[in-house]
């Protein structure tokens, strides 16, 4: 009686492990991009380069949010590296900081570090969550709105982004600010500014 409920026991055991097992496998196959989409990412970052090297900016741009949308695409630093590149030629700071970010979360180059803080030097960074209950929002307002195209493009994407909802997470051009009757100051400091409205 022992060996027979000893030999139950140690089959269940194995099977259970086996579960595991199986089930282990079929998550990172499935994290995994197949061969197909690794053939488009390959095609995908060389049209990229290609673009780039052509100063073809905005097919470049395309062709980086194109390798993004790539299930289980792996990106290279170089790869972000140029979509910031686009960016930048394209006046699109909010694009250009998140591409930064991501380049330097795979390779912390002088290159991008020296790109970030030339970028921060004129944005700072912001998190701005206002309670849905609040209904009508309170309006973000920049009290000195600057003459210049590219931060003025970054303001108003944030501004449009609090009215429609609620939330911004992002850069915003250095200068004072107001959100309903609350009044914050972007100086460009390394942490988000948070700004938090309730109800």
């Amino acid at each position: 009686m022992a060996m027979r409920v000893g030999s139950l026991a140690l089959a269940l055991a194995f099977a259970l492990a086996l579960v595991l097992v199986l089930t282990w496998f079929g998550a990172g196959a499935s994290a995994l991009a197949s061969p197909t989409e690794d053939a488009e990412v390959v095609r995908l970052s060389q049209e990229l380069r290609n673009r780039v090297t052509e100063s073809r900016w905005e097919a470049a741009d395309s062709m980086y949010r194109r390798l993004l949308a790539v299930p289980g695409g792996h990106l290279e630093y170089a790869d972000h590296w140029r979509g910031f590149l686009a960016a930048q030629a394209l006046g699109d700071a909010i694009a250009q900081a998140k591409r930064l970010d991501a380049a330097v979360a795979i390779q912390a180059s002088s290159e991008a570090v020296t790109a970030q803080a030339m970028l921060m030097a004129w944005y700072g960074r912001v998190d701005i969550r206002i309670s849905a209950k609040l209904d009508p929002r309170p309006p973000l307002t920049m009290l000195d709105i600057p003459f210049e195209a590219a931060p003025r493009r970054v303001l108003e994407a944030a501004t449009a982004a609090v009215a429609m909802d609620g939330r911004y997470t992002g850069l915003l051009p250095l200068g004072m600010y107001k959100l309903g009757s609350t009044s914050f100051e972007i100086l460009g400091q390394d942490q988000p500014v948070v700004i938090k409205v309730k109800r």
